[in-house]
């Protein structure tokens, strides 16, 4: 499973663990060691553990660290590190951080870009396709199908969108039929070319969610894919709205 993670909520969670790795003398000393021995840790929620938090450093060296029971009083948790046998107690949220679901924990935005480093966008229909070049600082020309100076607003719009664009479910980790998604033959296909790289980020969108793949939310979504990771996902339809453009649209007025 090809999964990008970056969250705040996985890194406040690494932040967590690296301190009760590193500094652990100094948590116990604030929530309070409980047990120097490690004795009696099945009544502490450690043997079993209710979750185990793994760190693997650079160079392969492994921390582990369980969490037990909500401790009675107070806002903490039960905790031992795989290493030591002292229990001690440990912030609640650790615990609330490690609950989180796997969506939880993804990267859900939906293009890593600099919209002020794009410097090309192709849009590309079923039927037609349009390459819009920026040509100076706010100035942007339209190249294909014909030479035109295009709409500032409309260009900002689009970047703007994909500069906050989230993704909203992530629906089959691995297709093996993008047709089914209207994704062999996208509606419309998005290319962004970045200028200090010469590299380019692409999205293609197909057809609307159907009722299976909504979820409880019920919201309108379509189908859409990028070329690096291999989920089908749903985005806003809000998304697909300032793409679906025509050449008027596009032109200066």
């Amino acid at each position: 499973m090809n999964i990008k993670f970056f969250s705040p909520s996985l890194t406040l969670l690494i932040i967590s663990g690296r301190s009760l790795k590193l500094s652990k003398s100094i948590i116990a000393e604030n929530e309070g060691i409980v047990s120097e021995t490690g004795e009696d840790s099945e009544s502490f929620g450690l043997a079993p553990p209710q979750m185990k938090l793994c760190l693997i450093t650079k160079d392969g060296k492994k921390d582990s660290l369980l969490i037990g029971y909500k401790n009675p009083v107070g806002n903490a948790v039960f905790a031992q590190r795989t290493t030591d046998s002292e229990i001690f107690l440990t912030n609640y949220m650790m615990s609330t951080y490690m609950k989180k679901s796997l969506f939880e924990f993804r990267g859900k935005k939906l293009l890593e870009i600099d919209k002020n480093d794009v410097n090309r966008i192709i849009l590309t229909y079923p039927n037609k396709t349009f390459e819009i070049k920026k040509v100076a600082f706010k100035e942007w020309e339209i190249k294909k199908p014909i030479k035109y100076p295009a709409e500032l607003p409309v260009i900002t719009a689009i970047l703007d969108k994909f500069d906050n664009a989230k993704i909203k479910r992530f629906i089959d980790e691995k297709p093996k039929n993008l047709r089914k998604y209207g994704l062999s033959k996208p509606m419309v296909k998005l290319d962004l070319f970045f200028e200090k790289d010469a590299s380019k980020k692409s999205l293609m969108i197909g057809s609307k969610v159907n009722k299976e793949d909504k979820g409880s939310e019920g919201e309108e979504l379509h189908y859409a894919k990028n070329e690096v990771y291999d989920p089908v996902i749903g985005i806003e339809k809000s998304i697909v709205d300032v793409l679906v453009t025509d050449l008027f649209n596009l032109r200066n007025k």
